[in-house]
């Protein structure tokens, strides 16, 4: 199990424009990420959806340490990746790998395909020369290229092909989690069936657990089991993926699923924008909310157990 306890990222930042003076620079903190809470269990996805700007992908790139957190913990294996001593952080990295959002930044121009997906090969084994392009080989055929490519570059590739060389590369390690960080999002329609259609056989075939980050609320409902909804650094709701859509429970979460084509047509509310950096004390989506009372402004809600695993954050739910 990958566990993630209180987890926070804070950021500090000055005051711009009117809000600040020639003598000083007042500072305020950007809550990117929270006090999240929740587990990802052996070949399970539970996925990320928000706004964006919510945090998620602060989130998961906290989770494989490519930031440090402010606070909070994540176990894998039992034990603080926070408190991993080298040798042990060497094994986390290898067994928890992230797959980016964007396929054209995200591969070295300069590199050849079989350096690209290889490249975590030369640290975590002892393959070398000929072993180790027939490796490359094999990881491109596995997600459905052939392993002639690997002698190329990035520029020759495809979006949808950079993206898939991606993922070779995340399973190369063999590894028991990936963060899927919206690896669709600026594919093709065709083309995202086409790689969430793959992820769903790679998890199959080996087990993977996913934390799969979107804003696409469509793909997140056809390939999670459990969906954690993100509102300003912050879980709101947590739940099955069917319980979910049947049963919204957060104002928050109920709006955001009226964007689905579906449903904008029955529910056309709207909501208006607002940064973390601006939200108040009480429930942060008090000043959006259109059930808000009061006290909502007042009391910062806990994420707390409604029925059967659901979890809302929401005072006005008991």
């Amino acid at each position: 199990m990958l566990e993630i306890k209180n987890l926070s990222k804070h950021y500090t930042i000055r005051e711009s424009g009117a809000l600040a003076n020639i003598f000083s620079t007042p500072k305020r903190k950007l809550k990117a990420v929270d006090d999240v809470s929740f587990a990802v269990t052996e070949g399970e996805t539970v996925g990320l959806v928000g706004e964006s700007g919510c945090g998620k992908t602060t989130l998961g790139r906290t989770i494989v340490k490519l930031i440090e957190p402010t606070g909070g913990e994540v176990y894998f294996e039992g034990k603080n990746v926070f408190g991993l001593n080298n040798a042990e952080l060497k094994t986390y990295r290898k067994k928890v790998q992230i797959i980016f959002q964007d396929p054209y930044s995200c591969l070295n121009p300069r590199m050849k395909i079989e350096s690209v997906v290889t490249e975590g090969l030369v640290i975590h084994s002892e393959l070398k020369g000929v072993h180790r392009k027939q490796k490359a080989k094999e990881l491109l055929e596995l997600v459905g290229l052939s392993g002639e490519l690997a002698g190329k570059y990035p520029h020759e590739f495809s979006g949808g092909q950079r993206q898939r060389i991606g993922i070779a590369r995340a399973v190369s390690l063999n590894p028991s989690y990936i963060i899927c960080d919206e690896p669709v999002s600026s594919l093709d329609v065709s083309v995202q069936a086409q790689i969430i259609n793959l992820l769903i056989d790679l998890q199959e075939k080996f087990k993977l657990g996913y934390i799969f980050i979107s804003h696409d609320l469509s793909v997140v409902r056809y390939l999670s089991h459990k969906i954690a909804v993100m509102y300003l650094g912050k879980l709101v709701e947590f739940a099955d993926t069917a319980e979910l859509f049947s049963n919204p429970l957060h104002p928050y979460t109920k709006l955001l699923f009226s964007s689905l084509p579906e449903e904008h047509k029955k529910n056309k509310a709207e909501i208006n924008d607002i940064s973390a950096a601006a939200a108040g004390g009480g429930c942060l989506f008090y000043p959006r909310c259109p059930e808000a009372k009061p006290e909502c402004g007042e009391t910062v809600p806990e994420l707390k157990e409604i029925n059967g695993g659901h979890k809302v954050s929401c005072i006005n739910l008991k």
